[in-house]
Order: structure tokens, then C-alpha cells, then sequence
């Protein structure tokens, strides 16, 4: 504010006036001045002289004239401290002072009067400062004082040391001109300077350097020399190079003995160059400008220069510019080659500026600018402020989008600020910038549009802004995709897709809108109201007739064609919106998909394949497309809608014709050279996805005959030829598609045969031992052996026994076990176990097990010790789990056709141990498909590995002693028992999940049973075995295993993991019976009362539990743990009835009431365990009673039940009571009676 800037500079008057000023009071205490110290500074006085005395203000500039007045009149009223402290501030803020020199101000006359060369001795000015303000004087308007300035300069350059001996002589020197040589014409802008081009290397510059710094060099040299360096220096680049090779240095040592009268190393013109080497430095660099404005040498000489050679404009020039720059070396800012070289605005006004550049300072830098007037000045911030003003009057930015025009006539705004009233225009780019706003805008013109261009050009602008929304999505995912999704698409778009195109305009519309609608369809995917896709509804519409632009002929226009390239994309892009990865998870048949109505496009593409139309191989674009949307159309389960042991349907056996003969087109055809080329690469590639996609449909479905589709023909071993050599192609996923087709194959008992006598079967061990493969061509390798040797003859066998599950025989079974020999399979087998990396398990939940998890498990010895590194040498073997999935499933078969040889083998190598250490915690945050792969991959390998180590532990002692000693053995099983690791969102990774507790169910039975003797009598090292399983227990936490013992022996919908875990329980309470009864005497290892069995069951409590709760009751149903459907849909039932608790039914006596088995949370500390699984065993075993009756498995279950409630009794106090209370004895006897 004004005000307050008058009141300060009237206070700091005043403050002076009484200390050095007129009202100097002698008699006040403390050192003399001290109390205009806090004026003593440099920033202070420059601000003083350089915004005070030219304000606005008369009183201000009164102020600040009498303020540097008295401070420089000073001397002989202060003390010798304060006066230093003057001297110290008027050292840098003198230049700016100087610059109000005139001959009528009190101010001027101090200042000449303190520059004076005579008085400036007796102030202690320095000379260098006295120096510098006569300079400045040649530069001011008035020619008296550049007179004065001129006369005190010879004074001084005369009184210089060793001033007889250098040029020029002053006391011949005499030219009136010479006191206005600083009169320059402002022609050169410094900012606007033509740039030197750069034609000249660091290397030139460096020579030329050489030369300078050369003894006995001729002064004629040294000149040219210099010369050159001067033109070098015009590019800025070179600057650094020169200052690097100290040439600062050497051209100021030359320009002293230039100007030496007896020195002739150098001729006096020597200046010339060298005045304007150092002007361009100064201009460029600021510490130039600090070296030479400090050195009174450095003036002396460009002093004597300029008076020397004044004739010669370019000396002139150069040394008034340079003069200049370092006398006002301290408020310099930026660099010519920023153009932003600038002076303050103030010294351009008081001073003869030599050149032109930019303006700084123009208000003091410490004033702060009214706010108001700031933003209204500026018409950017203006309409921010308008807009964000309106924006919280009137309810938002949307509310001002609705808005037609600018009207504020409203009588409730007659009090609205005119400076905050929007604009039409304001208006209009408030509309522009809403995304919702400007695709309603096009769709509107494209509704409207009369005329091709203007709907072409809404289509490409919808197009940008679809984009935008995307991009602009990512970062705020809470933007609405329903509001998005609520514009007219349909209404707008829907007329150009009903008829077919009747020009070359309506063609590339239509491509067009169809590479849009590859924009949008995603969008509806990613919505959560599900709202199915119009255009996919379209498209799945076999009446429409856009579909019959999907036919190409002969006689097909080009501009038909690339629409049906885009419209086979936009399917494509639709199809993947649908496909679900866990479908492949599925056991069984009967899905109900939506791939199914995509069953005309199938058959519209098959009918484009066929062989017998040529065209179709020269237009090889186009035939990748058909390709590429079928690979997807195809990867639905369920499209063929086929019936289980029917004949195989139209269009499947051509379309895996026509493919069969795309590969010999395409690849076999290329004879010796088909492995390396990459000729129709991508072609081959799709057709062998189809294929397989085609497999599993037909397997799916259980179509009858399937495989006779591809060994049906004359020569169908020239089939499996022809797709045997795809192992050999240069690509990945070729190879690794080509090798699960043949593991497709190799399900079939009729197809092994024929793969057999075609395919040799160290082919297919050469891809699995190579280390360098990928791992999914070594999976597919391994399925594909595994699938093979399951239609062998165990070696045991005598003869085969059924020869529609085993065709091949005994002498193949001797030939695979010879190649096991031959490839050093179990060494083999170890390397791949030893090197299992799950490193790609991230976002762990438990973070204290992320390290154990993400690291690479390396083989040292006979254990396995955790290695975090991942910088290893290139050649390193990655394992994935699905790898070790696919060599399970061959050991499992293995096993089954010689178990004592394999389980020896197993043993004896070492691989047990190893085995077992690759069980892994699946703990992960699935959010994307990659991580959902890894995870059900994981489930699997956990699953394979388990059920391995169960088939071993029953035949082969050894195997369960080792599995026993390797350490925390039980920690890993029990830690893969507890349900808070697993993923729950989909019955698919439930099903994983079921599948793996069985295994480990059947896996932990095993290990006690057997630990005993081979025909799994109990001995005392099955005790030692259940003692360590329950101390084990006890160290993890005693809740989580008995929680999952619950969980899964309620599954209803899962009667393998049920069954498994009635097994596993009765198991380790048969060991607890015989410990407590049977062996009283000889009892193994010593077991504490607080780890036994017995104790854990009637101490530890569940969380939850239990609830039966009948339909016709009103009771409150407590709220679940997970968020499940009550049942499946029919697609799934063959998954899991229900979701682990399904609905059963009392005995015929009883009323017939619904009831529904459920695991809650408990209320408080919950019931203890041994009641809770007495109570589900009970429920168990009134539904096996009952269904029993109807269904045969239900009897074997029952006695699974009975065995493990009579030894749960046997050993559990709570379960006693539970069993009183629920009148078990009472049931006992009444099925006696029935009976």
C-alpha cells in the first residue's frame, strides 16, 4: 500500500535526521550512527536509489534524497565501525546511487564530490569504486559532468603505476571528442544478435589456443591469432573451451604487454581483438563479469584501449559495451542466448545504454502488487477467476455447461460484480472443455448430419474425445461410466449399419465408424451395472445385413474388403470382452455361454477358408483377420452348442479341414526352409490356436468321434506330419500351440495310436530337456508325454486289461522307460525343481512373508536355501510352476505303470525333498489376469505335488521318512490350510482351492498311516509322526487348522474334499485312540498334555461356527463370511452343488422343513473345537441317513462319518456332551429298533 510505503521511508528520514542529520543529538548514549545500521546495507540503499527517488511520491523521493545524502556526508559524525559498514553497502549500490548524478540536485553534488578523486582518499573509498562511478559519468546525458568524468579518469590512468610506460601518453593526449566517446547509437540488441553458425570444432579452438601460449611466436602471429579467437568466440559452445584452457588468463596478460610502450611481444592493436573476446564472455557469463569488474587493472587497460584506438569503431563499441557490463556488473540478469539479457529498468532511463536488451525492476521487487488489479490486468487469470466464481454461485461446472447463453438481466443478480460475469465466449470454452458436453454435441451433428464429410468429421472428433475419456478415466476412476454410457450411441450410430454401402463415401464412412466402435466397446465392459453393449447385440443378430460384407470373393470391391477387415477387428474386440479365464477351470459340461450366438460369424468365416477360393491366398491381410477373430470367436467354451456322445456338427469337420490345409499352404509347403521362415508366420499361428480351441470344444462337449476329424482322411498321418514339424518353428507360442495340440490328442485311446507311429517320442524329450525353451513349450511337452504314457501297460501287468482305456503296449512302455534313462530324466527333473521361481508373486497381503515367497529357490546340497538375487547370468533356468505341474502329472503316471522303480528312482535322487520344497504360498492380490494365472497356477502345482508325495509315502517307506525330517514339513502343509490366503471371488478358484485341502487332506493321512510299517498298521512312529502334527498345530495357531477342518468336512458341494478330510480326521484320532488306549505301555515319543490331540479339541475355540436354520422359522440370519450365491447356476452344479453348504433334509418322520447347513462368524469366544466337529458330524450323519436311501455314495460316506465320530468320542469330552445334547444315543436306538 502506498500509505505504508510513504510511512516507512518518513520513519527511516527521521531515524537519520536525528542521527546524522540536522537533529543530531551529541549526548545520546552507545557508539555514534549506530542506530542507521539497519540502513547499512547494500539491498536497503539500492532499493533506496533505485525505487525511492523515482517514486511516484514527492515526499518518498524527498525522503530517500536526504536519507543517501546525510549517510554519504556521514563520515565525520559516525564512528570509524559504522562508517566501514557505510563503506561495505555503498561498495555494491554506489553504480545505482551514481545513476541520479546530475547538477542540480543536493544528491548530485554529494555524489561527485564523494567519487572525487581527491576526497575520495580521505573518505577510504576504495579506488576501484572511485573508478567505477567516473566512469559511469561518460554515460549520462549532460556533457558538463562527462567532462568532469573524463578529466578525473586521466587523472587517474595518469596516476597509475609505471604510467610513463604505457600507451597512451596523456600529456600529448588531448581531443575534446574523447569525453563524449561513451555516446553510442543504441543499434545492436544484444538479445536479437545474429548467431555465429557453428563452423568451428573445440579441437580448432584449442590449436589456436596453442599457438597463444607459445613462446617466440611473432607478434604478427599472436595478432592473427588473436583475431581468430575473437570470431571463434561468437559462439557462445566454445566459451567453456576457452575458459578451460585458461584463456582468460592469457589474453589480459597480452593486453597489458600490448599496451607497454618498450614491450614488443605484441603490437598495441593486439586490444582490438581482445576487447572483443572479453565482451563476449561478459555478455555470456556472469562469473567473467564478477572476475573483471573487480580488477582495477582489467578498466585501466580497456580504458587505455578505448582512448588509444577511439577512431576505430569495433574497439569503440566493444569496449563501451564491455565497460558498461562490468560497472553494472552486480544487476545484470540472464543470457543473450535465452534472450533474456536484461538491465534495470531505471538504469536505462538514467544512462546512455550502449545496446538494446530486455527490462527488469520496473517496481521494486519487494512492493507487492494490489491483488485486484493484478488479476484484472491479466485477462488469463480473469477468466480462471470468473469461471471458478460463477462456477460455486450457480451449483458447478455442469450447471454452467446447461447453460444456452450469458444472462444475468435475473433481478437476484442485480448485485453480481460486472467484473465476474462471464462472457459468451467464457461460455463457450466452458462447453468445449466438458467431455459429456461435446460428445452429446457430435452425436447431435452425426444425427443431423446431411452430408458425408460433416458425419466424417463427427465421427473423428467422437473419436479424440472417446480417448480423452479414456485417458482421463485412468486418472480419476471415479468418473461415471454410466453417465457415459446414457448418450444416444445407438440412436445416432444405428441408421448407417442398416444398410448395406452404395458408393465409395458410404464405404469409408462405414470403415470409419466401425474403427470407432473398436474405441467404445471396451467402455461397456468396464461399467457395473453390467448394461449389455448395443453393438455387440447387433453384431450377434444373424438377420443384419452388415454381416454379409464378412463374404469376399473374386468380385469383391477393395472398399468392401477393408470394411470387412475393420468389422472382423470390431468383433474381435467384442469376443474378448466376453471371455472369462477361469472357463477352462471348469470341470464338466453343459456351460451355458454367450459364444454361442456368435455361431453365424463361425460359420461365415469357415465358409471364407475354404481351400477351393483362391483369392483368398493373395490377400494375405485379410485372411489374417479372419484368422485372428476366429482365434477368439472359438476360445468360448460352448459355441458348438454340441451335445455329449453326439456326432460331431457342421461347420467343425471343414473348418479343421481348410485349416489343416492352411498349414501345408503355409508352412510345409516351404519345404526344408518352413522352420526358419517367417513367410505367413502370423497365419500359421492363428490356424494351430483354432485347432486347439477346436479340440477343446469337442472335448468339452464329449462330441463322439472327435478325433476323427483330423484322422479321418486317406492319408491321416500325413495330418499329424504336417503338424509335427510346427515343433521346429522359429516361434514360441507356434511351438508351444503345435505341442498342446498333440497333448490334445493324446487324451484320445483311438488318436495315441496313430501319434505313436508318427512321432518319436525322443522328439518330444529333446524339447522337454532343453533348458534354453520356453516353459510353456516345455509344459505342453510334458502334458503332452504324460497324456501319452496314460494309455501304456504297467510293467507289473500280464496282460491288458482293458483296451479301451490302454492301447498301447508293454514293448512301448520298455521303449519310454529306456528314453527316461537315455535323457537322464530325474537329474533332469532336479535341475527344473532346484530352479522354481515365484517371483512373480507381488502385492503379498502378509509382508513379512513376502521375502520368503518372491525369491528363486536354488538347489545347494540336499536342502534349499532362499536366494532373493535376480541379476544372475543369462543363461540361468527359470522354472514356472505350471512347469512343474506338467512334470507332476508325468511322475503320477509313471508311478502307476512301475511304482517301485519310479518311487526308488524318486528317492534315490534325491527328488522327494525336493518335491516337497516346492510347495508355495498362493498368498496374492489378484487384480489382473496375469496374476490370476500365476495364482491358479500355484494351486495346481500345490495340488500335483501333493497328490505325488501321497502316491510315494504309501509304497515307499524311505519317501515318508523323508518327507518327515525335512524341516517345518508340517508348518508348510498346515499353513496351506488356512482359508484366509485364498481368493474366494469366483467357484472357479474355489474348486482350485477344494482340489488342493483334498490333497493335502489325503497327503497328511498318508504321512501318519504309513509312517508305521507299509501296510499302515499303526506303530510308535506313527505316534511320533501325530505328535509332531500336533505340536505343530500348536506353534501356527491352533485356529486355522481345525477352522478348515470344519469348512471342509461341511462341503457338501465338494465330496472329494469332504471324503478326504473325514479320512484325515479319523486318521489322526485313530492315532490319538491308540495312544490313549492300545498302547498304554510302549508309547513313543513323550507328548505334553497341552499339544495332544485330545487337548486341542476340548481347549481351543472356533471363531466360528455351525448354524442350522430352518425355512419356516423366523429366525435372524447371521451375516456370512464369504459373499456367496445360495446355489449355482445350472452350468455349475457339476462344479460344486453349493457353495461349501449345501441344503439337505431331516428324516421322513419330521416335517420335511428346508434347512440350510451355514458357517458364521460366532458370538463371543465361540464353541470349543471337539463340540463343533461333533456337531457337524452329527448333521453329517443324519443327511447320509437319509439320502443313503436314494444314492449309493451317500453309504460309503456315512461310514466315513461313523468311523470319525466314534473315534471323535473316544477322545473328546466336548464332543460327549454335544453328542448327549443332540440325543445321539437316542438315535442310535432308534435305528436299532428299525432295523
Amino acid at each position: 500500500m502506498p500509505e505504508i510505503r510513504e510511512e516507512t521511508y518518513r520513519m527511516c528520514h527521521k531515524i537519520v535526521i536525528a542521527t546524522i542529520g540536522p537533529k543530531l543529538n551529541m549526548s545520546r548514549n552507545g557508539e555514534s550512527g549506530s542506530q542507521i545500521l539497519f540502513l547499512l546495507t547494500s539491498k536497503i540503499l539500492t532499493e533506496i536509489a533505485a525505487f525511492g527517488i523515482s517514486d511516484k511520491s514527492s515526499e518518498i523521493q524527498r525522503y530517500s534524497e536526504d536519507i543517501l545524502s546525510y549517510i554519504l556526508k556521514c563520515k565525520i559524525l559516525v564512528s570509524d565501525s559504522v562508517w566501514n559498514k557505510t563503506i561495505q553497502a555503498l561498495m555494491t549500490s554506489l553504480p545505482v546511487i551514481a545513476c541520479h548524478t546530475n547538477r542540480t540536485s543536493a544528491l548530485s553534488k554529494t555524489i561527485l564530490s564523494v567519487t572525487d578523486p581527491d576526497t575520495a582518499t580521505a573518505l577510504f573509498l576504495p579506488e576501484l569504486s572511485v573508478l567505477k562511478g567516473n566512469v559511469q559519468l561518460l554515460f549520462v546525458e549532460d556533457a558538463f559532468l562527462r567532462d568532469e568524468g573524463f578529466s578525473r579518469l586521466c587523472w587517474l590512468l595518469s596516476t597509475q603505476e609505471d604510467a610513463k610506460k604505457l600507451l597512451p601518453k596523456f600529456a600529448s593526449l588531448f581531443d575534446p571528442a574523447l569525453a563524449n566517446i561513451c555516446r553510442l547509437k543504441r543499434a545492436v540488441d544484444v538479445n536479437k544478435m545474429r548467431r555465429i553458425e557453428h563452423f568451428y570444432q573445440p579441437s580448432s579452438l584449442e590449436q589456436v589456443m596453442d599457438i597463444l601460449t607459445s613462446s617466440n611466436v611473432e607478434p604478427v602471429i599472436r595478432r592473427s591469432a588473436l583475431n581468430q579467437v575473437s570470431v571463434m568466440l561468437e559462439d557462445p559452445l566454445l566459451h567453456q573451451v576457452f575458459l578451460d584452457s585458461n584463456g582468460l588468463e592469457v589474453v589480459i596478460d597480452i593486453m597489458k604487454t600490448a599496451l607497454a610502450d618498450n614491450d614488443y611481444r605484441d603490437y598495441p592493436d593486439s586490444i582490438i581483438p581482445i576487447i572483443s573476446i572479453l565482451k563476449s564472455l561478459c555478455l555470456y557469463h556472469g562469473g567473467v563479469r564478477q572476475e573483471l569488474g573487480t580488477s582495477r587493472d582489467a578498466f585501466f587497460c580497456v580504458l587505455r584501449g578505448l582512448f588509444l584506438f577511439f577512431a576505430e569503431e569495433r574497439l569503440k563499441q566493444d569496449a563501451v559495451t564491455l565497460l558498461f557490463i562490468m560497472v553494472f556488473k552486480d544487476f545484470v540478469r540472464g543470457d543473450p542466448s535465452n534472450a533474456d539479457f536484461s538491465l534495470p529498468s531505471f538504469i536505462i532511463e538514467k544512462l546512455m545504454v550502449p545496446f538494446q536488451c530486455a527490462v527488469h525492476w520496473k517496481e521494486s521487487p519487494h512492493m507487492k502488487e494490489n491483488l485486484r488489479d493484478m488479476v484484472l490486468k491479466d485477462p488469463w487469470c480473469l477468466s480462471c477467476v470468473r469461471i471458478q466464481w460463477n462456477c460455486e454461485v450457480f451449483g458447478g461446472f455442469q450447471e454452467l455447461v446447461k447453460w444456452d447463453s450469458v444472462n444475468y438481466d435475473d433481478h437476484s443478480m442485480s448485485n453480481f460484480e460486472d467484473d465476474l460475469k462471464l462472457n459468451n465466449y467464457e461460455l463457450k470454452t466452458i462447453k468445449l472443455s466438458s467431455i459429456d458436453y461435446c460428445i452429446k454435441y457430435y452425436l447431435n451433428t452425426i444425427q443431423n448430419g446431411t452430408s458425408h464429410s460433416v458425419v466424417l468429421e463427427s465421427v473423428e472428433s467422437l473419436t479424440l474425445y472417446v480417448l480423452l475419456y479414456k485417458l482421463t478415466k485412468s486418472f480419476h476412476v471415479d468418473m461415471g461410466v454410466d453417465n457415459f454410457l446414457t448418450h444416444p450411441w445407438e440412436m445416432s450410430f444405428v441408421r448407417f449399419l442398416k444398410a448395406l454401402p452404395s458408393c465409395v463415401e458410404d464405404a469409408i464412412l462405414l470403415k470409419n465408424i466401425m474403427k470407432f466402435f473398436s474405441l467404445l466397446v471396451p467402455i461397456y465392459s468396464g461399467t457395473n451395472s453390467r448394461k449389455s453393449c448395443w453393438i455387440v447385440s447387433f453384431l450377434k443378430d444373424p438377420t443384419q445385413c452388415l454381416l454379409d460384407l464378412l463374404i469376399v470373393d473374386s468380385h469383391t470391391e477393395e472398399e468392401s474388403k477393408a470394411i470387412g477387415q475393420e468389422m472382423l477387428k470390431l468383433i474381435t474386440v467384442c469376443v474378448i470382452q466376453e471371455q472369462h479365464y477361469l472357463d477352462y477351470y471348469t470341470p464338466g459340461s453343459g456351460m451355458v455361454t454367450e459364444s454361442k450366438l456368435w455361431s453365424h460369424v463361425i460359420k461365415t468365416i469357415v465358409t471364407n477358408l475354404k481351400f477351393s477360393d483362391a483369392q483368398h491366398f493373395y490377400n494375405l491381410a485379410y485372411l489374417d483377420s479372419l484368422l485372428s477373430c476366429l482365434v477368439h470367436l472359438t476360445a468360448n467354451l460352448g459355441w458348438s452348442d454340441s451335445k455329449p456322445n453326439a456326432p460331431i456338427k457342421s461347420p467343425i469337420p471343414d473348418l479343421v479341414a481348410s485349416l489343416c490345409d492352411l498349414v501345408n499352404a503355409f508352412h510345409t509347403g516351404k519345404g526344408p526352409s518352413a522352420a526358419v521362415s517367417v513367410m505367413g508366420l502370423s497365419i500359421t499361428r492363428n490356424v494351430v490356436l483354432v485347432l486347439n480351441h477346436l479340440v477343446a470344444e469337442m472335448q468339452n462337449g464329449k462330441a463322439k468321434g472327435w478325433e476323427m476329424c483330423f484322422l479321418n482322411d486317406v492319408d491321416s498321418g500325413a495330418i499329424l506330419r504336417n503338424l509335427m514339424n510346427l515343433w521346429a518353428s522359429r516361434d514360441v507360442v507356434l511351438r508351444a500351440a503345435a505341442l498342446q495340440l498333440f497333448a490334445g490328442f493324446t487324451t484320445s485311446a483311438r488318436a495315441v495310436s496313430e501319434v505313436v507311429n508318427e512321432v518319436k517320442l525322443a522328439f518330444a524329450f529333446d524339447i522337454l530337456m532343453d533348458h534354453t525353451e520356453a516353459s510353456i513349450v516345455r509344459e505342453n511337452a510334458a502334458h503332452f508325454i504324460a497324456n501319452l504314457i496314460s494309455h501304456t501297460t504297467p510293467l507289473i501287468s500280464d496282460k491288458v486289461s482293458s483296451v479301451s482305456l490302454i492301447s498301447l503296449k508293454k514293448s512301448f512302455t520298455m521303449e519310454f522307460f529306456n528314453t527316461i534313462d537315455e535323457f537322464n530324466f530325474y537329474k533332469n527333473l532336479g535341475t527344473v525343481l532346484s530352479n522354481l521361481y515365484t517371483l512373480s508373486i507381488i502385492d503379498c497381503q502378509n509382508s513379512n512373508k513376502s521375502e520368503a515367497y518372491a525369491c528363486k529357490r536354488k538347489l545347494t546340497g540336499s536342502e534349499c536355501s532362499w536366494d532373493s538375487s535376480s541379476s544372475q547370468s543369462d543363461k540361468e533356468i527359470v522354472t514356472t510352476s505350471a512347469l512343474v505341474s506338467a512334470f507332476g502329472c508325468i511322475l503320477l503316471n509313471m508311478l502307476n505303470i512301475n511304482l517301485e522303480n519310479v518311487s526308488f528312482k524318486l528317492q534315490e535322487n534325491g527328488l522327494v525333498k525336493l518335491l516337497f520344497r516346492t510347495l508355495c504360498n498362493p498368498t496374492m492380490s489378484i487384480g489382473t489376469t496375469r496374476t490370476l494365472s500365476l495364482y491358479c497356477d500355484i494351486l495346481e502345482m500345490n495340488a500335483i505335488v501333493c497328490s505325488v508325495l501321497s502316491r510315494l509315502s504309501s509304497s515307499n517307506p524311505a519317501s515318508v521318512g523323508t518327507i518327515l525330517h525335512t524341516k517345518d514339513c508340517f508348518n508348510s502343509l498346515l499353513s496351506l490350510l488356512d482359508s484366509r490366503i485364498y481368493s474366494n471371488d469366483f467357484p472357479q478358484l474355489i474348486y482350485l482351492k477344494n482340489k488342493l485341502w483334498t490333497n493335502i487332506f489325503n497327503l497328511i493321512s498318508t504321512l501318519v498311516i504309513y509312517s508305521g510299517d507299509t501296510n499302515g498298521n499303526l506303530t510308535n512312529r506313527s505316534l511320533d509322526a501325530a505328535s509332531i502334527f500336533s505340536e505343530t498345530i500348536s506353534e501356527l495357531g491352533n485356529r486355522p487348522f481345525f477352522e478348515a477342518m470344519c469348512e471342509s468336512i461341511s462341503c457338501l458341494g465338494s465330496n472329494d474334499l469332504q471324503n478326504s478330510a473325514l479320512s484325515s480326521l479319523t486318521c489322526l484320532l485313530r492315532v490319538e485312540t491308540y495312544r490313549a488306549f492300545e498302547n498304554v505301555e510302549e508309547v513313543g515319543t513323550p507328548l505334553s498334555n497341552t499339544t495332544s490331540m485330545q487337548n486341542l479339541l476340548d481347549s481351543v475355540r472356533s471363531t466360528k461356527t455351525v448354524v442350522i436354520s430352518e425355512s419356516n422359522k423366523v429366525n435372524m440370519k447371521p451375516k456370512r463370511i464369504h459373499k456367496q450365491p445360495k446355489k449355482l447356476v445350472e452350468s455349475q452344479i457339476d462344479l460344486l452343488e453349493e457353495l461349501y453348504f449345501g441344503k439337505v433334509f431331516k428324516k421322513k418322520e419330521d416335517d420335511f422343513s428346508e434347512v440350510e447347513m451355514d458357517i458364521v462368524e460366532s458370538e463371543g469366544e465361540g464353541e470349543v473345537c471337539g463340540g463343533e466337529i461333533c456337531k457337524i458330524l452329527l448333521y453329517l450323519y443324519d443327511i447320509c441317513d437319509l439320502k443313503g436311501e436314494q444314492e449309493r455314495e451317500y453309504i460309503k460316506k456315512k461310514y466315513l462319518v461313523i468311523g470319525a465320530l466314534s473315534s471323535l468320542l473316544c477322545i473328546s469330552r466336548e464332543a460327549k456332551k454335544i453328542a448327549l445334547e443332540k440325543g445321539l444315543v437316542e438315535v442310535f436306538f432308534s435305528n436299532c429298533i428299525i432295523e
